[in-house]
């Protein structure tokens, strides 16, 4: 299991995003789905924290990092199961690794393309952040060849679900609509923030949308919420 989030540093301390409950408790879920060992929120917190400062100096920038001034970082923990050796056996306890790096703000044009690609809306792997991200990979691999920033996937079914590592988004009428999680989406920390508080209505889209949208957004933990542009539309739209 894994997840993505940003982490803030200034003054000597370290700071969580807002959000970080709600990236405990997707990992929570992944954890009991796939019976591997539970761990509390004040542990999560405790071990995330114990690896930042760990690898903070790791970094090289150590003049940057005692300005004064609020440090983004783009981390990535990692969670994996350590236990019986059969791949069928028992988990029987957790080891963590954190990935740490500068955030770097993405200050250019997002183009999405459409995969050819789809995905089983049924797949319980949908649901969860896992190291298995062959998928994820082949679709952002197909977009970088066509020199997009991402596609746009569609299930079995031609109902659009989301980008290789984002939650996607339509406008229309003014409104603005998500795909729901029966589609096969992975549900992000931006996309649970803006339906609660009644900014965006879940909906089951499809490609013929995409014609529809006044705008197309894209989101998750990292990237934050981006306009998004669909290459050749009317194309696509119609294949």
């Amino acid at each position: 299991m894994f997840e993505t989030f940003r982490l803030y540093y200034f003054n000597g301390k370290l700071y969580f995003p807002e959000n970080i409950d709600f990236h405990y408790k997707r990992l929570l879920k992944g954890l009991k789905f796939f019976n591997m060992p539970s761990i509390s929120f004040f542990n999560f917190k405790k071990i995330i924290k114990n690896l930042f400062f760990e690898k903070l100096y790791s970094l090289n920038d150590k003049s940057s990092l005692d300005s004064k001034k609020i440090k983004v970082f783009r981390a990535k923990l990692l969670v994996i199961s350590l236990g019986d050796k059969a791949f069928f056996g028992k988990a029987r306890k957790l080891d963590f690794i954190l990935e740490l790096d500068f955030f770097k703000p993405l200050n250019k044009e997002i183009i999405l393309g459409i995969s050819k690609y789809k995905k089983y809306s049924k797949n319980p792997l949908n649901f969860f952040k896992t190291t298995c991200y062959s998928f994820n990979i082949l679709v952002k691999k197909e977009a970088l060849k066509k020199g997009y920033y991402d596609n746009i996937i569609l299930n079995e079914k031609g109902e659009i679900t989301e980008t290789s590592s984002s939650n996607i988004y339509l406008k229309i009428d003014g409104k603005l609509y998500t795909p729901p999680i029966a589609s096969g989406i992975l549900p992000g920390s931006i996309r649970d923030i803006f339906i609660k508080r009644g900014i965006a209505k879940v909906k089951k889209l499809y490609l013929k949308d995409l014609l529809k949208a006044q705008d197309i957004y894209i989101s998750n933990a990292i990237l934050g919420f981006k306009k998004a542009k669909v290459n050749n539309l009317k194309i696509e739209a119609q294949n």
